[in-house]
């Protein structure tokens, strides 16, 4: 079991991270109330150097809101089916329309040249 805001992973029954303090919900069954299967959403940050490397914001679906630090990772539960992942440092910002029918995972860097933010 993994913290949805840091990633830690923690102990089952935990209520609370170890790591950050985040509460930790519960799962009754990796069977969502409607029926749906539950799924992980790995966003993986990797680690570069600059002066200054404030945390990327995370909205999936514009609502669940996440941060990932520089070198860091986040897994998010998620259901199955069509999702928008929305990241965003300051003024820079990717949106991606991604179909979820299995653990998928998103690796996420600062292009050196263009100073976009590329998530693939």
């Amino acid at each position: 079991m993994f913290c949805s805001k840091c990633g830690n992973q923690i102990n089952e029954g935990a209520r609370f991270c170890s790591q950050c303090g985040h509460a930790i919900a519960q799962p009754s069954d990796s069977i969502s109330a409607s029926g749906d299967k539950s799924y992980t959403l790995t966003i993986t940050r990797e680690k570069q150097l600059f002066a200054v490397n404030p945390a990327v914001k995370v909205m999936i679906d514009g609502r669940d809101k996440y941060q990932i630090a520089n070198g860091s990772f986040v897994r998010i539960p998620i259901s199955g089916g069509p999702h928008t992942v929305a990241c965003s440092c300051g003024l820079r910002n990717k949106v991606l329309n991604i179909d979820v029918a299995d653990d998928l995972s998103l690796d996420m860097k600062w292009n050196r040249i263009t100073g976009s933010l590329e998530v693939k």
